[in-house]
């Protein structure tokens, strides 16, 4: 159960620039041979093992990385925007940053076992804008309570575990964070949400809703012959 209390967290930073930037994402909606395009540069298509859930799961993240990049080359601020900022193999005193063999997934590592569980978590996207370290982490799967679901990613100890690595490794306690789910899931009367974007938090509907997606993995994955099994 999500508490008030869970949602009680030092204010996340936002800048003028990257409330332009997602204010667009849920009208644009990139081509799906491009999508196709970059999933076949991930381990995961090399591999011809992914399930159907990893196939949506990779491309959910390619999809936003693509609406991204295409709205910063419209409003032409590529010089103002960082995509991917770190590297496979980068480290911090506390953390290292390797690429899932599997996915090609960026995670991170704790060092030791007190700084936290060893696989401390999964990034999902990371852009620098004008300066500001933002983390997006994509929800397309079904709401439900508890884990994975969209309230649990907006819970403070779990934002303040997913920011910890990226703000040791810019040496900041500025990051920004935006959580990117399917537009029939967000509403103005959900307490938690109103919480969330009170603080700072960024949500933001993806250019789809979940079953509109769902048919496009499907037909994409069959028409390009991802080989889903």
């Amino acid at each position: 159960m999500v508490t008030y209390t869970s949602l009680t967290f030092k204010m996340l930073p936002q800048n003028e620039l990257i409330r332009q930037i997602i204010k667009q994402v849920p009208t644009t909606k990139p081509s799906a041979e491009s999508a196709v395009a970059s999933f076949r540069q991930t381990p995961m298509y090399s591999a011809r093992n992914c399930n159907a859930n990893q196939l949506s799961g990779a491309l959910g993240e390619i999809y936003i990385q693509l609406s991204l990049q295409q709205i910063c080359q419209e409003r032409k601020v590529e010089d103002r925007v960082r995509f991917n900022p770190i590297s496979a193999g980068e480290e911090t005193q506390n953390f290292i940053f390797r690429r899932a063999d599997e996915t090609g997934t960026l995670k991170v590592w704790a060092k030791q076992a007190s700084v936290g569980r060893h696989n401390n978590s999964e990034i999902d996207m990371l852009l620098v804008a004008d300066g500001l370290p933002v983390l997006f982490e994509i929800k397309m799967r079904e709401d439900r309570p508890g884990p994975g679901g969209i309230a649990m990613a907006m819970q403070s100890d779990k934002i303040e575990k997913s920011l910890r690595p990226i703000k040791e490794y810019f040496k900041t306690t500025e990051v920004g964070y935006a959580l990117v789910v399917p537009p029939e899931q967000i509403s103005s009367n959900d307490f938690v949400q109103r919480i969330f974007m009170r603080e700072g938090g960024m949500l933001v509907p993806f250019p789809m809703t979940r079953w509109q997606f769902k048919g496009e993995v499907r037909r994409i994955s069959e028409k390009y012959e991802l080989l889903v099994i």
